[in-house]
């Protein structure tokens, strides 16, 4: 799953001290502060990020696209489907039908 969480904006996500791994947070961040921004996490599995956190949801779209975020195994996706996927706020990592497999952020649509 992929899922769009608010996050202050200079929000680094905590990891296990003395390396570069995150502490998962399944059920997520529930902030009290005003200036916000929004992060692309995963959370089918350890409920960590797969990006910094973002003022809008361009530039998170445009930072996952520029950068291969996967949005599925290793897959990337593209700008618009980042942005349409941010707009509904989550999608399932994978969808499965008689055309194949492939990510459910391809699905989503504008």
């Amino acid at each position: 799953m992929r899922e769009v969480r608010a996050c202050p904006l200079n929000w680094k996500h905590p990891k296990y001290a003395g390396t570069d791994e995150y502490i998962p947070m399944t059920k997520g961040y529930i902030p009290k502060r005003k200036k916000m921004g929004i992060a692309m996490y995963e959370t089918c599995s350890q409920g960590t990020p797969i990006s910094p956190v973002k003022e809008t949801a361009e530039e998170l779209a445009r930072w996952l696209a520029d950068n291969g975020a996967p949005a599925f195994a290793d897959e990337p996706a593209t700008y618009e489907q980042w942005l349409a996927m941010i707009g509904k706020g989550y999608a399932p990592s994978m969808v499965m039908d008689a055309n194949g497999m492939r990510s459910g952020v391809e699905d989503c649509q504008p």
